[in-house]
């Protein structure tokens, strides 16, 4: 794409940015021929709520009146304070603390830094897309090994059960842990809706808490009500050590970033999306579709 009076460093020189002038609900405008488009992917599957929720956008403006910015190293808020509140609540007593940071990347960098020690690169270095680690390998972990997709429809062979092909995969685990040293292996992160056989999180995190070993599970997608509970590892009957979330945590309404952590517009917009999903019983509308 050649654009010639733009200043704008667009995020892939290869594609066409297209111009977007409104959004409302469910549907975007664009600017080239005005035409009304759905859109059920909600962006980058942020925007959980629909675009442009009247109810959120009156939060964000009470909230920038109130207190538009908070240094949260020296202060906080009391919005800050409701947010990590309802976070914590919403796992039902099973995790005690939140932090927040700027994208779902910060997030299992940070969950992999409370685990051990700091990886500027550590969400890169442990994903498993290939083609978006490929230009930065050279600058990433080393020390990271990866399991076989656990997804039954290509991995599970013809003539083998459920709970074989569990087996088999575990075993693979432990070899891993052996190979590495169990001492040495300090995390295991995971996202729970890759198509995974049932039972192999429950598998994973015993070979986990045999060895002192951390379980993250990388909800960044797919926590938030996407998969009919407000976080997919409540269907596993397991709960992780920590967790990350992002994405619909927020709707898309506005970012959270670093010397802006915890921005107190932030926590409003997303204190009410989470009340909206509760007060508007949208999980039991995922589950009924």
């Amino acid at each position: 794409m050649t654009v010639s009076k733009s200043a704008v460093l667009y995020r892939d020189l290869a594609l066409e940015v297209l111009p977007l002038v409104g959004a409302e609900g469910n549907h975007i405008i664009l600017k080239n021929d005005q035409k009304i488009y759905l859109t059920p992917r909600g962006g980058a599957a942020v925007s959980c709520i629909g675009w442009g929720n009247k109810r959120v956008a009156q939060a964000i403006m009470d909230q920038i009146l109130e207190a538009p910015y908070c240094a949260t190293i020296f202060y906080t808020t009391k919005v800050q304070k409701r947010l990590y509140r309802s976070l914590v609540d919403s796992t039902k007593g099973h995790m005690a603390r939140a932090y927040i940071v700027n994208s779902g990347n910060g997030s299992c960098s940070k969950a992999c830094q409370t685990s051990y020690h700091g990886t500027t690169l550590g969400a890169l270095a442990v994903r498993g897309h290939e083609y978006r680690r490929a230009e930065f390998e050279p600058f990433l972990m080393k020390n990271v090994s990866r399991m076989s997709l656990c997804f039954e429809y290509h991995g599970k062979k013809p003539d083998e059960s459920g709970d074989s092909y569990v087996a088999r995969l575990i075993k693979e685990l432990e070899d891993e842990f052996q190979r590495f040293g169990p001492e040495r292996v300090y995390v295991f992160i995971a996202e729970p809706m890759v198509g995974a056989y049932r039972g192999i999180f429950k598998a994973v995190q015993a070979g986990c808490q045999r060895y002192s070993t951390l379980l993250i599970l990388d909800e960044v997608i797919c926590g938030i009500g996407r998969t009919g509970t407000l976080y997919a590892w409540e269907q596993e009957d397991i709960v992780p050590d920590i967790q990350t979330i992002g994405k619909a945590l927020g709707g898309g309404a506005f970012a959270h970033g670093h010397t802006y952590q915890g921005h107190p517009a932030a926590c409003a917009a997303a204190l009410e999306v989470q009340q909206i999903i509760q007060k508007e019983k949208l999980l039991d509308n995922i589950r009924d579709l």
